[in-house]
């Protein structure tokens, strides 16, 4: 007969290497993720280049990408865990501080003080945008997997999403950039 203590103990520690082993693998996936989407992004902000050059600009960030991912997956999993809102909030943050990281080749560091930024002016706005195209392109997942084209959709919902988040930071920042010259102007 197996000791109960011994038993919880076997469940604890089994607990703790499933919870470790998920925790390795999630933050992968999500390297994996950035990995793709940096490309994706390199190509929205410089059409100039060609592929081989986006892939080379891809490889050269791995690292950086790699250090923002695992950053971004224990911050917002503990953000969620610990505190639902402050969770959320990182979520957005991140989600907009690959794209700065990435465009304006900035340290992990800074690419999230600005995404801070740029998510202040009309968060609302930008929050609701980026959850309405996400509902969209579910839906649009769900019909392309009806016809055996998930595939097709997963693309798309990478590429309008980094068109998105490109316009909402870059769009925007030349919207207050103007505003700031018209009131310089007008005193």
């Amino acid at each position: 007969m197996i000791d109960n203590a011994k038993m919880n103990n076997a469940v604890i520690k089994n607990i703790i290497i499933s919870l470790i082993s998920l925790s390795i693998i999630s933050s992968w996936l999500l390297c994996v993720h950035n990995f793709f989407s940096s490309g994706l992004i390199i190509l929205v902000g410089h059409p100039e280049l060609n592929y081989k050059q986006i892939i080379k600009k891809t490889f050269k960030s791995f690292w950086k990408i790699f250090g923002f991912s695992v950053l971004e997956f224990f911050i917002i999993t503990f953000g969620l865990i610990l505190f639902l809102i402050p969770g959320i909030y990182f979520l957005f943050v991140f989600y907009f501080a690959l794209p700065i990281m990435i465009n304006e080749n900035l340290s992990i560091s800074k690419a999230v003080k600005k995404a801070k930024i740029v998510l202040k002016h009309r968060t609302w706005k930008k929050i609701s945008l980026i959850i309405l195209s996400k509902i969209v392109l579910f839906l649009a997942m769900i019909v392309f997997s009806i016809i055996s084209l998930d595939g097709i959709a997963m693309i798309a919902d990478w590429f309008i999403s980094n068109l998105l988040i490109y316009h909402l930071i870059y769009n925007e920042d030349e919207i207050i950039e103007n505003q700031e010259k018209l009131i310089v102007e007008n005193e």
